[in-house]
């Protein structure tokens, strides 16, 4: 995949989005990036006692340091700054200079699920867009850049895979004029509002649904790398890793919903239950709507048996709006596990109206109308189906269901 590069005038949006990549492991759940309309953070630093991570030595991959994260090889940097030396010298703005070294250098950078250091992702051409984000934040850095990160708002494509589920949204870099590019005399500084300034936009596989959402700080960036590296070691299974980044990233951004959640999950994880809950209870408080933080503490109240909370929390969780198809397809086939068919039907088509392009819910929906022998309803939702899915197997599958439903 090529790199993307634009050039383009900023504007500010008012309005908040929440980081929500959701990862689901083990029916828990975890943000890391991307957005839905909530706050990103909440206004006040929550205060929990937590458990110290080990820092045992022999731990693999224990959390890199802010430094180690965007620093980059004796080599490397010098490559760079012969580079903007010789750009400079032609009267290019640094920002336009670190664009054009990218697009030199990086001529094809490659998706990866992984979230690399500043170093790694220079020496590998390949990453995630927070690997993008780190590298060309180590460029800024070493060029005297501002820069700045927004986060971009689609429609999310969700997958499932191995018990994992993600929903992927991206962040882009900004690259701001500085100072010394300037006339004489002339005033960069930054307005009260970053999005009136000019920026060069570092944007990782755009695409035209994609659009503008929220700016988040260095702190904020910073934050998601750990929880990105957390997130990668728990799937790996390096529960121990996972919490010392989890608590790294807490301490970089004690406010973060999407920190805080992933810390309780991992804490549940370690065995410290009652930091667990205490978390949630502190994430609840600030967000009572908060789908992800509600459905870990009722799994965390289920494993201990306390129905009665576990039944309330379960009904404020359902009535919460996640935008998650796969979580509304798992609560639709444990209630009709449990014989609830008419939750069952909303939940399944709520998740067509959230991801019509997904298989899954329309053919467990055709089977519930079987099940319930309500012929009229088996087939049209599959109908439907046909006018989002693309993917050829899909579609074969979807009329061999109406070949043998009509026989």
């Amino acid at each position: 995949m090529d790199l993307n590069f634009d050039l383009m005038r900023n504007s500010y949006l008012s309005c908040l989005f929440k980081l929500c990549i959701i990862s689901l492991l083990s029916s828990l759940l975890f943000s890391i990036s991307g957005c839905s309309q909530k706050a990103i953070k909440i206004n006040k630093v929550v205060s929990v006692d937590l458990l110290p991570p080990d820092n045992d030595k022999s731990l693999p991959n224990l959390p890199l340091s802010e430094s180690n994260i965007f620093s980059l090889s004796k080599s490397q940097e010098d490559h760079f700054l012969t580079y903007l030396a010789r750009y400079k010298a032609n009267e290019i703005g640094s920002n336009e200079a670190i664009k054009k070294y990218l697009e030199e250098e990086l001529p094809r950078f490659d998706y990866d699920l992984f979230t690399y250091s500043a170093e790694k992702t220079y020496a590998l051409r390949k990453g995630n867009c927070m690997s993008l984000g780190i590298l060309t934040t180590a460029l800024a850095k070493l060029a005297n850049v501002d820069f700045s990160f927004r986060l971009m708002l689609s429609n999310p494509v969700y997958d499932d895979a191995g018990g994992i589920i993600t929903s992927a949204r991206h962040v882009k870099t900004l690259l701001f004029e500085s100072a010394k590019d300037t006339e004489e005399g002339e005033s960069v500084s930054p307005p009260p509002l970053i999005g009136f300034r000019d920026a060069i936009v570092v944007d990782y596989f755009a695409t035209r649904e994609a659009f503008n959402g929220l700016y988040i700080g260095y702190n904020d960036f910073l934050s998601l790398y750990y929880q990105n590296a957390a997130s990668e070691a728990l799937q790996l299974g390096e529960v121990e890793v996972a919490y010392n980044y989890a608590y790294k990233g807490y301490q970089v951004e004690p406010k973060s919903l999407s920190g805080l959640n992933i810390l309780a999950v991992i804490s549940n994880k370690m065995g410290f239950k009652k930091q667990a809950e205490n978390i949630y209870r502190a994430v609840i408080t600030f967000d009572n709507t908060n789908y992800i933080a509600l459905k870990n503490y009722s799994i965390l109240l289920k494993q201990q048996h306390r129905w009665r909370e576990y039944k309330v929390l379960q009904q404020r969780y359902i009535s919460a709006n996640d935008p998650n198809p796969f979580l509304l397809i798992a609560e639709a086939k444990e209630a009709e596990a449990n014989e609830r068919y008419e939750l069952s039907k909303r939940l399944y088509l709520k998740a067509i109206k959230k991801a019509p392009y997904l298989l899954e819910p329309y053919v467990l929906l055709s089977k519930l109308n079987d099940k319930l022998q309500r012929e009229s309803q088996q087939n049209y939702h599959l109908y439907d189906a046909l006018k989002w899915i693309d993917n050829p197997e899909d579609r074969l599958t979807i009329k061999e269901m109406l070949y043998t439903n009509l026989k």
